[in-house]
């Protein structure tokens, strides 16, 4: 599947539970997103970089996202820079 199809999947996702979530309680859906996409924005930063370690940043954003301290680590581990290899191997020097 392309980095392009998952984004889609992903946004229709997150757009699907903030409609149920604001049909249900008759609110505005975009303080749902608002808050899915705060919460999933270290998923959403690995994913953007295309990071190798994809795997374990969404599993630590999913599972201890809920945490501060969790929700931080993921995002260490989305964020952190490339090293000099890693950038030529990837073609992005």
């Amino acid at each position: 599947m392309k980095l392009s199809h998952k984004w889609a999947a992903f946004g229709g996702v997150m757009l699907l539970l903030a409609m149920l979530v604001a049909e249900r309680d008759g609110a505005n859906p975009l303080p749902v997103l608002l808050l899915v996409g705060l919460y999933l924005l270290p998923t959403i930063v690995a994913l953007s970089r295309r990071d190798r370690n994809i795997g374990p940043i969404v599993v630590v954003n999913l599972l201890l996202g809920w945490t501060l301290i969790g929700w931080a680590v993921a995002l260490a581990m989305a964020v952190r820079g490339l090293s000099d290899t890693k950038r030529h191997d990837r073609g992005v020097l």
